[in-house]
């Protein structure tokens, strides 16, 4: 059921989107502000900005609808850790 949210979305959401630190920085939100959007503690989104932590299908959801689509669910789960040159689970291992 969550697979198939990810594996279809709308034709505006793009499956590369911005950083979520490059979003933060460009609509000058703090780690805090970002955190009480998405219904998660400021630590949590330091652990994601520093890749100490992989979000769960949902939290990537909730942050691609909080920030209109620019940083997509995709990106968190597939693009912004393998971009740092850190390992990290592609999308489809992520949804078994």
């Amino acid at each position: 059921m969550v697979a198939y949210a990810l594996t279809s979305l709308p034709p505006t959401v793009t499956v590369r989107g911005m950083t979520l630190a490059d979003y933060l920085k460009e609509n000058g939100l703090t780690q805090r502000e970002f955190a009480s959007r998405i219904g998660r503690s400021r630590s949590y989104v330091s652990m994601l900005l520093s890749c100490r932590k992989v979000p769960g299908l949902r939290t990537a959801k909730s942050i691609q609808d909080a920030t209109g689509g620019q940083v997509s669910a995709f990106s968190l789960l597939d693009g912004e850790r393998s971009e740092r040159g850190k390992s990290f689970p592609s999308v489809q291992n992520a949804i078994r």
